[in-house]
């Protein structure tokens, strides 16, 4: 028996042939709001006040900037991508009493992944007097990430933790930059040459991998 998620699975699925030897598969449901909201605040005597949005604090979309590149070049450009807690409940803010909103959020951005949720809810809600449900945001969320960061998340998600010198073997002499800038958007922890996925950036990895086109 042995546990993966979805993305080191298909790595070595792919690259290994793993599935070969696991030819049974049980798939962990993503966890709902209520769930969450059990989970975390369970045994949690200093809780939040939980407290609405504040009117047009954010709507169906928001505008990110993004750098595309194409040979030697990059330009950075404004890109529309939709509010994906507000897209992912069928409820509306007004619908749901302020401590359900903000679990919804929490269990839109980090897709119901329980590890995740956790993570974000600890740096985002957790440690706050109160708690809104644009508070709840993925690490990174906001990073300008490019193809070469995009290309290490996808390495580092894949196979949950890399040697700093396998990613210098693929990226070259920018790793270190690179690296730099991803720890500084807290997406990855480098710690003695061993280069992790912060929980709470998974969500911005997997946007990010899929953008780039990365497979």
């Amino acid at each position: 028996m042995t546990g993966w998620n979805r993305y080191a699975w298909s790595y070595l699925s792919a690259v290994l042939d793993v599935d070969r030897e696991f030819p049974a598969r049980v798939d962990v449901g993503a966890a709902t709001a209520a769930e969450l909201a059990d989970r975390l605040l369970a045994g949690d005597e200093r809780r939040p006040t939980f407290v609405r949005d504040a009117p047009n604090s954010g709507g169906a979309l928001t505008v990110r900037r993004y750098t595309v590149g194409w040979g030697n070049h990059s330009v950075s450009l404004p890109l529309p991508v939709p509010n994906r807690p507000r897209a992912a409940s069928g409820a509306t803010g007004d619908d749901l009493g302020p401590r359900e909103a903000v679990f919804e959020r929490l269990a839109a951005v980090s897709n119901g992944n329980r590890g995740v949720a956790a993570d974000i809810w600890e740096r985002c809600g957790g440690r706050r007097d109160e708690v809104r449900p644009a508070d709840l945001v993925a690490a990174g969320a906001d990073a300008d990430l490019t193809h070469e960061g995009a290309f290490c998340l996808r390495l580092v998600l894949s196979k949950g933790e890399v040697d700093r010198e396998e990613l210098a073997a693929v990226v070259g002499e920018r790793t270190d930059r690179v690296l730099r800038r991803l720890a500084r958007t807290e997406l990855v922890a480098v710690d003695q040459g061993r280069v992790s996925l912060v929980p709470a950036g998974v969500p911005t990895a997997v946007t990010a991998t899929e953008r780039w086109g990365i497979p």
